[in-house]
């Protein structure tokens, strides 16, 4: 046999055994939905069922799809031992006028399987949801991850799903399964057996949390603690003060922060998500959308990915109060580089790009709930990229009904502000201003437009709220915001906590005036007194007014003070304790 033969035949040995190995992985990562041809979660998770010799053991917040009940029928079939948990919202017939659970009747994708004899049952008609989404097979293989088994779940919405060989962790699920469908020990009267739940799988090491008996929020809370370098995550629904507070404190430290949040969840959430304050303090956020239709269904922190410490933080848990004290979930914290890549090119995907447009409100302080704001105006500048369209969606769960509404567009004609209303086109519905005549130019007066609102209708909840934009240039589609303008509503009887000195620093910037500013900045360089810097919205506000006037102006004062202003936030901020 010649040389050239040789290394063939090892080569294809190589590969064979390579094929081999990989089919025998100890994990393995999937997302949906994936495009036409390829497998699908659904795909996945029979493919995993199938593997069933003798048990499946699985818990899940719903089943629904026809796929997924066939399967379980089939392994029944040929004779695998099977019990099944589901939450009672999903156990039983909702009515769709009422919307109210008919506990006589069962879900039709539950009948076959009781029908057939498969041992199923549910939470106890609990308010609780028994949320989880895990599956054990022969006490060796493990499911978990932020997938439903719903056709829409796998088809529509953005999930992942992870598959583990081990019969470590498999007893770690095994046993907080039990403890719900044989003792029947939901929510707080579950044990904990948190010191048991962490083992080493190859070169991964894996901590597993239940909520809410290990306070499994706190646990995501240390991890994200921990982060040296950058912390990216995507996230159904994210209520939780303490984790949006504490990513703040990241990016002061200079850590890389940015984040997806869904678009339902986003909205009905409103005041109550971490979106405006994260955009507030200048972190990227964004808000998931897709030509599906779906949602974004993941609950995932991905910490250093590219440090010497990657971990990604994944499974049913969002990132809320409720799913952590009172719903039955799962959590899991793999420690593992090429694991932790999977999640971050799926991030990196999703978030896609962003606009460098810059927008904020000309109002500085906060608005008294429940009142009729007489003027806000809103400046957008293109900070130099040529802009054609702008879509501004309003804030979500602001005050729908806005009767004595009026608005303004406003253009720089040699430095005075003129109302160029009836020459533009432009759009608004109830939702959304749409300005087709944008026209913003990268440069020079021209980059600058001013929508100014009047008999403003202020919501009657206290909390943050944001306008979410998107921007388009010629032949290219529409690009959120890096950041998102923000107002803060406070109540009648509330005062304004936030630094008054700060205001005034604000306002002297828009009149060009810069010794406030550089008073300010030779304290905190000098003596570590940075409490406007530190206020919320301050600097991001500081930034994006001092960009506006270098483009605008070319403004050679603006420009070193917004090079001081990136000196201050890379060097010395991150040196400051900002609960201090």
């Amino acid at each position: 046999m010649g040389t050239f033969s040789k290394t063939k035949v090892i080569f294809r040995f190589l590969l064979l055994f390579g094929l081999i190995f990989s089919s025998f992985a100890n994990a393995k990562v999937f997302f949906g939905p994936v495009p036409e041809g390829e497998k699908s979660l659904d795909d996945h998770i029979i493919n995993f069922l199938s593997r069933a010799k003798k048990t499946i053991d699985g818990c899940f917040f719903e089943i629904r799809d026809p796929r997924l009940v066939e399967a379980f029928l089939s392994a029944h079939k040929r004779g695998i031992q099977i019990r099944l948990l589901i939450d009672s919202n999903y156990f039983y017939l909702r009515d769709k006028e009422t919307l109210e659970i008919d506990y006589s009747k069962r879900n039709p994708n539950i009948i076959p399987l009781l029908e057939a004899g498969i041992n199923i049952r549910e939470d106890n008609k609990r308010t609780a949801l028994m949320h989880n989404m895990f599956c054990i097979v022969d006490g060796y293989w493990v499911w978990t991850g932020s997938y439903n088994l719903t056709e829409r779940g796998s088809k529509k919405n953005e999930n992942n799903a992870a598959e583990f060989r081990s019969k470590k962790l498999a007893k770690i699920f095994t046993r907080e399964f039990d403890e719900m469908f044989v003792d029947e020990q939901f929510g707080i009267t579950s044990p904990s057996t948190v010191d048991n739940q962490s083992i080493t799988l190859g070169k991964k090491k894996i901590e597993v949390y239940f909520a809410p008996e290990d306070n499994a929020l706190l646990h995501i809370y240390e991890h994200l603690a921990d982060a040296k370098q950058a912390i990216y995550f995507m996230q159904l629904a994210m209520t939780a003060n303490e984790i949006g507070d504490l990513m703040v404190k990241k990016y002061r430290a200079g850590l890389k922060v940015k984040g997806i949040f869904d678009r339902l969840l986003y909205r009905s959430t409103g005041p109550y998500s971490e979106f405006a304050k994260l955009t507030q303090n200048g972190i990227p956020v964004i808000v998931y959308d897709n030509d599906l239709g779906g949602r974004l269904n993941h609950k995932v922190f991905i910490i250093d990915p590219g440090g010497e410490n990657p971990k990604v933080v994944f499974g049913s848990l969002n990132a809320s109060a409720n799913g952590n004290g009172t719903n039955d979930e799962n959590v899991l914290v793999v420690q593992d580089r090429d694991f932790t890549a999977q999640f971050y090119e799926k991030f990196k995907e999703l978030f896609g790009r962003t606009s460098r447009v810059i927008a904020s409100f000309k109002r500085m302080k906060p608005i008294k709930a429940d009142t009729i704001i007489d003027r806000l105006t809103l400046m957008v500048s293109s900070n130099g990229v040529t802009v054609t369209d702008l879509n501004t969606q309003f804030p979500a769960r602001w005050a729908k009904a806005q009767p004595n509404l009026k608005l303004k567009i406003y253009r720089l004609r040699g430095g005075k502000a003129i109302d160029t209303t009836k020459k533009e086109k432009f759009r608004v519905t109830p939702r959304n201003l749409y300005i087709h005549s944008a026209n913003l130019k990268q440069t020079g007066e021209k980059a600058l437009l001013m929508v100014r609102m009047m008999n403003v209708t202020a919501p009657t909840i206290p909390g943050l709220y944001n306008l979410y934009i998107q921007a388009k240039s010629k032949n290219q589609p529409y690009y959120p915001l890096r950041t998102q303008p923000v107002l803060q509503v406070i109540g009648e009887d509330q005062e304004d906590e936030n630094d008054q000195e700060s205001y005034k620093i604000l306002e002297d910037l828009f009149k060009n005036r810069f010794t406030r500013l550089n008073r300010a900045l030779s304290g905190c360089l000098e003596s570590y007194a940075c409490d406007s810097f530190l206020t919320p919205d301050f600097m991001t506000k500081a930034k994006q007014i001092l960009r506006q006037k270098t483009l605008v102006d070319d403004s050679t004062k603006a420009r070193r003070a917004l090079d001081d202003l990136y000196y201050l936030h890379r060097y010395v901020l991150p040196e400051i304790n900002p609960d201090s």
